[in-house]
């Protein structure tokens, strides 16, 4: 869902007080996007959605959808950013797997 996976873009990361270590951020922006609901052009499935991803993006196994793995994907592979390799281990698709593998960032045809 793409609109979901756009929201989660704004809000996974909105609620950290820091780059590091920071227990709860995908929670707090989790809530913070539900306080904002009436600002979203989202039904309640997609801010449920929305909510579950940003709370889940910090060590959430077995997402519950492909929208939720997309989402947490794409965070996990941008953690190069701070310094953190990617592992394995946190990953479902086969494109991603490839990528870490690879270690390969770079666009993939699909």
């Amino acid at each position: 869902d793409s609109k979901v996976i756009s929201h989660f873009v704004y809000f996974h990361d909105s609620m950290r007080v820091n780059e590091q270590r920071d227990d709860g951020h995908g929670k707090r922006g989790g809530e913070y996007a539900l306080k904002k609901k009436d600002l979203l052009d989202l039904t309640d499935e997609q801010l449920d959605n929305l909510y579950k991803a940003c709370a889940g993006h910090t060590g959430g196994r077995n997402p519950l959808n492909d929208t939720i793995t997309c989402c947490w994907e794409a965070d996990r592979l941008d953690l190069r950013r701070v310094g953190i390799k990617p592992d394995l281990q946190w990953f479902y698709s086969d494109a991603a797997i490839e990528m870490v593998k690879k270690n390969d960032y770079t666009e993939i045809d699909t």
